[in-house]
């Protein structure tokens, strides 16, 4: 900012926010976050300050999420949860108490979201936990291979609630579906078609698909039949790789997902498959590698491969190769 206190604090930006027509929340790697008013083109600094209990507790935000009451929630890396008051311009704080189920998870938040019952959602770098307001205490869930249908994985990448209400929980292990009556998770896996396991960003389009940004690409996933259609780079993706947090649905339906290469921005329903099956012909025959054609000795073959509707092989073949070509 070359000592000018109004303007943006820091060039390594996090995640933005629109908290209203007005203004825009900025959250930073080393400068806690900003309010940016885009009428008065003022920026508003919050940092931690050791003299006021009320203040920031970290510098580091990764997330930052605006709830139906219209308090912001800061998640910090290693110094907890912070919630942002508007009219107050305080901050409460929630950390992670040693010994104590009932309190977040862990210090360090990454992805934050609300459900349809007004719950909040937090997940780190130590698990998924449920915040309840009324009791002010936190329901944690950590992945255990004790419990068959237990969180996939501790490292939260990232959560999501559909048009259906369902919370979706994207982790370093693959993807995770909530189950409200059994309090229990449904996972998907590489094993069941995904991309890659570790998935950083979640979206849904108007058909109710989930678009999901992972380490191996982007994957389209119908949530009724379960199954998993994939993109790589040959299909025009920035890269292999995609960046926690970084996706965004905009009004008009077009999604947004950026990586370590680049941004990818596509409207889904003009994502098509390409319905062609392509004729698929033999093109050569071998026996223990050697080419076998019509007219050698005690060749199988009585017309040219390509052509060739049956072969008879006896015993004598236990070694043969084919080679086909698709036009």
């Amino acid at each position: 900012n070359n000592g000018d206190k109004n303007s943006i604090s820091s060039n390594y930006i996090y995640s933005v926010k629109e908290i209203d027509r007005d203004n825009i929340a900025i959250t930073y790697l080393h400068e806690g976050f900003d309010l940016f008013n885009k009428r008065t083109g003022k920026f508003t600094h919050h940092l931690p300050d050791a003299n006021d209990t009320n203040s920031l507790t970290g510098s580091s935000i990764p997330y930052a999420y605006k709830d139906n009451k219209g308090n912001l929630w800061l998640g910090s890396t290693n110094y907890g949860l912070n919630r942002y008051n508007f009219e107050t311009k305080k901050f409460t704080h929630f950390l992670k108490k040693s010994g104590d189920k009932n309190s977040l998870i862990g210090n360090t938040i990454y992805s934050i979201c609300q459900d349809d019952d007004g719950a909040m959602w937090f997940g780190g770098d130590e698990g998924l936990c449920r915040y309840d307001e009324n009791s002010n205490r936190f329901e944690q869930y950590k992945s255990s291979h004790l419990e068959k249908n237990s969180l996939s994985d501790n490292f939260v990448e990232h959560l999501f609630v559909d048009k259906k209400g369902n919370l979706w929980v994207g982790t370093r292990g693959g993807l995770n579906r909530f189950d409200k009556k059994n309090n229990s998770f449904t996972v998907f896996t590489e094993k069941d078609g995904l991309s890659g396991n570790i998935i950083a960003g979640i979206l849904e389009d108007e058909k109710g698909n989930l678009w999901l940004g992972t380490n191996k690409g982007i994957s389209k996933f119908n949530p009724v039949s379960k199954t998993f259609r994939n993109y790589g780079i040959s299909d025009g993706i920035q890269g292999n790789e995609f960046r926690r947090n970084a996706c965004y649905k905009a009004e008009d339906g077009e999604l947004f997902f950026g990586g370590s290469g680049g941004l990818n921005s596509f409207y889904p329903d003009k994502i098509k498959d390409n319905p062609f099956v392509p004729a698929v012909f033999i093109t050569n025959f071998q026996i223990f590698n050697k080419d076998i054609v019509v007219g050698d000795e005690n060749s199988p073959l009585k017309e040219d491969i390509s052509e060739a509707k049956e072969i008879v092989l006896s015993y004598e073949h236990s070694v043969f190769t084919i080679a086909f070509s698709a036009f």
